[in-house]
């Protein structure tokens, strides 16, 4: 992966994480993160896949977005996992949450 040769990231938890904000940055998202016990939560500020939500009533996060940032993350650290909090609707985006299995 381009992100662990040309930066030189290793395999760990806290560059899962980074590597999930240089991918959203990289595709036009701005996100937002919370820390908190269970993980680190992402929230979306401007995020495409949500614009086409509500033009369209098509969920990309489920198909889309969550499979991208699941492989980019487990990429950096196999033993994380992300969770959907809260699907997308015509009001807010998705809400995910980035945690290290259990």
């Amino acid at each position: 992966m381009l992100l662990k040769k040309e930066l030189k990231m290793k395999e760990t938890y806290n560059n899962a994480i980074l590597s999930w904000k240089i991918g959203c940055n990289l595709l036009g998202f701005s996100i937002h993160t919370k820390i908190e016990k269970e993980g680190v939560y992402f929230y979306h500020d401007k995020d495409p896949l949500w614009e086409i939500f509500k033009l369209k009533s098509i969920d990309l996060c489920y198909c889309a977005c969550l499979p991208m940032v699941s492989s980019i993350a487990k990429s950096f650290c196999a033993n994380c996992e992300v969770e959907l909090i809260r699907n997308p609707n015509e009001k807010l985006p998705c809400i995910k949450l980035l945690k290290l299995k259990t």
